[in-house]
């Protein structure tokens, strides 16, 4: 599989998620923006960029530095670039929730115990975890959670016209109906 398509893939299930917990989410157009998905929590839209990961001895690692346009060289991602990174691992089929503001180069997050017993300065992949970061969206981050819709079609949703008629608003009623 191509990495166009890897990312491609990782991109659908973060977009999808979101989609589940209610936000609205919008594609940028083109390929120059720094961020692969915009989520609006009703109050903040947010940059978010889509990261695919991997395991490798009890870490789930990912590339954290931002692609350069045309040399293909990699730098950190600069204040305003991203608000969140998103991370999909395929191997484990969980998803991850890191701001961008914290994020060091290194993109890796522990997911099993240390040969060694160290316990300190770990970056334990269950710290975040998607529903965390989903809850601080919608909690400290949206702090509107009415803005937000259900996930999929309402029951006997009616467009605004039927709606209307359903109402009687007047709408296609006769000049004798109305009196």
């Amino acid at each position: 599989m191509q990495k166009f398509e890897i990312g491609n893939q990782s991109e659908s299930i973060v977009l999808s998620a979101y989609l589940k917990e209610g936000f609205t989410v919008s594609i940028p157009f083109g390929s120059g923006a720094s961020y692969d998905l915009l989520v609006d929590s009703g109050s903040m839209i947010y940059k978010i960029q889509v990261k695919t990961a991997w395991i490798s001895k009890g870490v789930l690692k990912y590339k954290s530095l931002r692609r350069q346009p045309k040399t293909e060289s990699r730098r950190p991602y600069k204040e305003g670039e991203a608000d969140f990174l998103a991370v999909y691992c395929p191997e484990n089929n969980l998803l991850y929730g890191i701001s961008i503001k914290n994020h060091p180069t290194g993109g890796w997050l522990r997911i099993a115990p240390v040969r060694n017993g160290q316990i300190q300065r770990i970056r334990w992949a269950s710290d975040y975890a998607w529903e965390k970061h989903i809850a601080d969206l919608k909690t400290e981050y949206a702090r509107q959670e009415l803005n937000l819709r259900p996930f999929g079609s309402e029951p006997n949703a009616l467009s605004t016209e039927l709606r209307a008629r359903k109402k009687n608003y007047g709408i296609n009623k006769t000049d004798s109906q109305r009196i």
